[in-house]
C-alpha cells in the first residue's frame, strides 16, 4: 500500500536526481552521465546518496574503509566502531535527503543536520538564523569534497515532496 505525498523543508542545495535532471556543472547532457571521479558509473542512478555519504565519510570524516563497514568483522569492537561513525557521521553537519518516491528515488537534496523539517499540520517550525553559519561552512566544505558545482549559487531552503 502507498503512502500520500509527504513534504519537508530543509536548508542546502537541490542537486536534482537521474529522474528529471541533475542540477550540478558536473553532469554531461550528452553522454547522460555525472562526472565524478569518485562515483561508480555503473550504479550512480541508484547509489549516488551512499556512494556520495561514504566520500564524505572518507574524506572529511577521516574513516578508513574498514571503520565505514562498522558492521563487518568481529563482533567485539563492533560498538566502538558505530559510535565512532555516527560521531564522525554527525560532525560532518550535512545529510542527504531525497525527494519523488521513496523506494525509487527522483532527486537528491545536500541539506544540513537539523535543518530538515517534516511539514506536520497545525505544527509550525522555528529555525534560529544563528546556526545558519555552521550549516553554510559544513555545505560548503561537502560540496568541494565531492567536486560538486551545483546550480543554485547559494544553499537555500528545499521544499521537496516524497510518496510512495
Amino acid at each position: 500500500m502507498s503512502r500520500g505525498a509527504e513534504a519537508r523543508l530543509c536548508y542546502g542545495y537541490d542537486l536534482g536526481g537521474p529522474v528529471g535532471e541533475w542540477r550540478m556543472a558536473e553532469y554531461d547532457e550528452v553522454e547522460y552521465e555525472l562526472r565524478l571521479p569518485w562515483l561508480d558509473q555503473s550504479d550512480y542512478a541508484d547509489a549516488f546518496e551512499d556512494q556520495a555519504a561514504e566520500r564524505l565519510m572518507l574524506t572529511l570524516g577521516g574513516l578508513t574503509k574498514d571503520e565505514l563497514n562498522w558492521w563487518d568483522g568481529p563482533l567485539a569492537g563492533r560498538t566502538v566502531r558505530h559510535e565512532r561513525y555516527t560521531t564522525v557521521r554527525e560532525d560532518l553537519g550535512v545529510e542527504f535527503y531525497g525527494y519523488g518516491h521513496i523506494e525509487y528515488g527522483s532527486g537528491h537534496v545536500l541539506g544540513a543536520i537539523g535543518s530538515a523539517f517534516e511539514a506536520v499540520p497545525s505544527t509550525p517550525c522555528v529555525v534560529s538564523p544563528a546556526e545558519y553559519c555552521s550549516w553554510d561552512e559544513n555545505l560548503r566544505a561537502a560540496l568541494t569534497a565531492l567536486g560538486i558545482t551545483p546550480h543554485q549559487d547559494e544553499a537555500g531552503w528545499v521544499l521537496s515532496a516524497y510518496y510512495g
